[in-house]
């Protein structure tokens, strides 16, 4: 069901994180709390890359 699921999203990539910490809200609240922690620098680093790369475009 979940592998089916995946591949409906097309990107299991960026759903991943999402699924880790659902699940880890439901084995362990301090499991999440850490699992959201690192989602949001995940996201922090992403945006930072794209921001890094429309800089050096805009540069060149």
């Amino acid at each position: 069901f979940l592998l089916a699921f995946l591949r409906k999203r097309g990107s299991p990539g960026r759903f991943f994180p999402a699924f880790v910490c659902t699940y880890s809200t439901l084995v362990d609240t301090m499991l999440a709390q850490r699992c959201l922690s690192s989602l949001i620098i995940y996201i922090h680093t992403q945006m930072y890359q794209v921001c890094a790369t429309l800089f050096i475009i805009s540069i060149e």
